[in-house]
């Protein structure tokens, strides 16, 4: 099985991911790169010496170049396999990205999703093996974007979904012809509307938590038309779908009275708790929580309840797949996807150094954090993911990781340095102080303030059931818990006074779902499943959009 032998990779982890450093430069030697950088005479046998020397380290800037040229259609640029597909990413930490995927790399999805994952979930999550489907919250859609050289543009996703055709009547509830829909609030309703039909789901599964979350939201606002179609087998017409995607739907409909009356049962009492209700034999919710993702979990567990286990289930970006959660009940552990790319290390302390060094595997301490940095099979060579991760543990020679936050996510105006779980602690005490105990979090972002003397941090928060606290007590609610959940700034506020009170700019409702939409709609190809709210905002772009959805705002 493929679990069986991944786990066993563990006891060969190093020389593992030095066979798969040596597979990707045998097989581009011959690319313009390859032989600009002498792939064709590195002696990688005993270690990867020979080739962190020969290449330097990579942002994406400095393969933007050939990745355009790689766009346009040239072959034999950066690698030597053709480029099925070039992801989108959402831009949550820059610009948005062109990320070249090819059927390699595709493959590697597909063995994540169809088989490595189901394996995890069916081994080590109770019930987790039962022969029912799933709801997969993802699309397959063709954006319809092309490159110059007529290659398609979208999320990588995408391009593993059709592969997996033939295998997805057993997996998914979601039927094909509706998994490829173009719209993206027409494709959320279709995974609504045929998951709510199995009594028997046994998970809800999507990439990033905010997601689902959404997905849940809707599913309250548009619960009577769901319900109704349901009852009668219709699809609802205001559904922004083609006449051929609803021709070929259509067919897959069938009037189920007797489910609609349960899940109107399920929801009498309102939608708190609901999920357990509608889907009795749901067995886990799969979803990322790690990291800033977990401020939603409080609005996740507002509808699934407290018992239903959530599964984070992928560390996986646009770029590749660096983990696997192994542990389902343990959110915060990835064991390195060793054999998926090549992998090396920059200790934390060297992140911003011109030049940093890096370690293999054999180089990392428990403990200690680390900025990623993978050599694929698409054509990125020591791309510096701007991820840091700490290791947490081994097993045998196999690292695992967790997530700590990306370069540029930290709050810093004077060398405070909080990190995203330091500032996602103390928006979630403010919430409790400012709003009492009916408030609930939806989201939050944060900028910097250099303008002000002493500068100051800014935070955009959204958030419900609030009891009507006077906003002119905002600052210091938001700086109390500052002080409590972040020593860091307790010191530089209290003793130093470096950093001034902070400022708190109360959102609309669903400013954040429409702040998303916006940057979807910057960047058309990106999936929905990749969106993640940047935590330090410093486009001005965006933070013009973000000051439109402002309510109230403290001096």
């Amino acid at each position: 099985m493929l679990l069986d032998r991944f786990e066993a990779s563990a006891r060969r982890a190093r020389s593992l991911d030095l066979r798969t450093l040596q597979e990707i430069v045998a097989a581009n030697r011959d690319t313009e790169f390859g032989r600009a950088h002498g792939f064709g005479s590195l002696d990688l046998r005993e270690d990867a010496a020979a080739y962190r020397r020969a290449v330097p380290l990579h942002a994406y800037a400095d393969l933007a170049p050939y990745v355009e040229r790689m766009a346009e259609g040239e072959r034999g640029v950066l690698c030597a396999e053709a480029p099925s597909l070039f992801a989108m990413s959402s831009g949550t930490s820059g610009q948005p990205k062109l990320v070249p995927i090819t059927p390699r790399l595709q493959a590697l999805q597909v063995r994540c999703y169809g088989g490595l994952i189901p394996a995890v979930a069916g081994r080590r999550i109770p019930g987790g093996g039962d022969p029912h489907r799933g709801i997969m919250l993802i699309s397959g859609a063709d954006s319809g974007l092309r490159t110059r050289g007529g290659i398609p543009m979208g999320s990588a996703s995408a391009g593993g979904i059709v592969k997996m055709r033939r295998i997805m009547p057993l997996l998914w509830t979601t039927p094909f012809e509706a998994l490829v829909v173009g719209d993206r609030g027409a494709n959320g309703y279709l995974h609504a509307l045929f998951g709510l039909r199995e009594l028997e789901a046994k998970f809800i599964q999507t990439a990033f938590c905010p997601t689902v979350v959404s997905w849940l939201r809707m599913i309250e606002d548009r619960f009577e038309t769901l319900v109704r179609d349901i009852e009668h087998g219709t699809l609802d017409p205001s559904l922004r779908l083609t006449s051929d995607e609803r021709a070929r739907i259509e067919p897959r409909l069938r009037a189920d009275p007797v489910r609609a009356e349960e899940l109107r049962r399920a929801v009498a009492h309102g939608f708190s708790g609901f999920v357990p209700r509608a889907w009795p034999h749901l067995r886990y919710v799969a979803a990322v929580i790690t990291g800033s993702f977990g401020a939603y979990v409080p609005n996740l567990r507002h509808y699934i309840g407290d018992a239903l286990p959530i599964f984070t289930i992928i560390y996986i970006a646009s770029e590749g797949i660096i983990g696997l959660n192994l542990w389902p009940d343990e959110p915060e552990r990835y064991a390195l996807a060793a054999g998926m790319a090549a992998f090396e290390f920059i200790p934390v302390a060297q992140v911003d150094d011109p030049s940093p060094t890096t370690v293999g595997l054999d180089g990392l301490h428990r403990g200690d954090e680390y900025e990623v940095v993978l050599t694929n099979h698409a054509g990125l060579y020591r791309y510096r993911m701007t991820d840091v991760v700490r290791v947490v543990d081994f097993v045998e020679e196999l690292p695992v990781i967790s997530f700590c936050h990306r370069r540029g996510e930290l709050l810093d105006l004077v060398g405070e340095r909080l990190t995203p779980r330091h500032t996602r602690d103390a928006v979630e005490g403010f919430v409790c102080r400012f709003g009492g105990p009916g408030a609930r979090l939806m989201d939050y972002t944060t900028a910097r303030d250099t303008e002000s003397t002493p500068p100051r941090h800014v935070f955009y928060v959204e958030m419900v059931g609030a009891e009507g606290s006077s906003i002119d007590q905002a600052s210091a609610h938001l700086d109390a818990a500052l002080v409590e959940h972040c020593h860091a700034h307790a010191f530089q506020t209290r003793s130093e006074r470096q950093i001034g009170m902070p400022r708190v700019k109360l959102m609309q409702p669903g400013a954040f779902d429409r702040l998303a939409q916006w940057r979807l709609d910057r960047s058309p190809g990106a999936s929905q499943n990749q969106l993640k709210t940047p935590r330090v905002v410093d486009d001005p772009e965006l933070l013009g959009v973000l000051e439109q959805l402002v309510l109230a705002q403290t001096e």
